[in-house]
């Protein structure tokens, strides 16, 4: 199957450069996302598809278009003088800056090439431990599941930047 400027099968069998490219839109939702806010590579790598949260408030009279937020909750952050602070991206209109459109893309490729959560039933999705730990950061070849130490990812992250 062709898809895009590479190649790949749906599942775990992988041809092309595949590797390369997730890993590139990976580095770049993570780098859009860092310089956008202020989380650490540390705790962004520890990051699960459970910590993405998605609300929709109804379109008010007076707005130009509804309003839709993806928080990503992550329980680690950095701590400055003992206080917690959180990190926040918002959409930009540069789409080569835009940490949603990055992460929108990371997503993307993954799914399509890992072939993960395309066979998930209803009763798969209400039992937690089929899917809520997977780590958003990983490898698309291999395990899944099994998320890039932080340290690696952290140093690919630093080398990039």
């Amino acid at each position: 199957m062709t898809v895009g400027p590479f190649r790949c099968t749906v599942g775990h069998t992988v041809i092309g450069n595949v590797r390369c490219v997730n890993a590139g839109l990976r580095n770049r939702f993570v780098c859009t996302h860092l310089t956008t806010g202020i989380l650490r590579s540390e705790s962004l790598c520890n990051a699960e598809w459970s910590d993405f949260m998605c609300l929709s408030r109804p379109k008010m009279h007076s707005d130009v278009h509804p309003m839709f937020l993806v928080i990503n909750q992550i329980a680690i952050g950095k701590t400055t003088h003992g206080r917690k602070q959180h990190g926040r991206a918002m959409r930009h209109k540069d789409v080569r800056l835009c940490a949603i459109g990055a992460c929108a893309f990371y997503a993307q490729c993954r799914f399509h090439c890992t072939g993960e959560f395309s066979s998930m039933t209803v009763e798969d999705w209400l039992n937690n431990e089929s899917w809520f730990d997977i780590k958003s950061l990983t490898d698309v070849i291999g395990d899944n599941t099994e998320a890039m130490t932080s340290d690696t990812h952290r140093d690919r992250i630093k080398d990039a930047l």
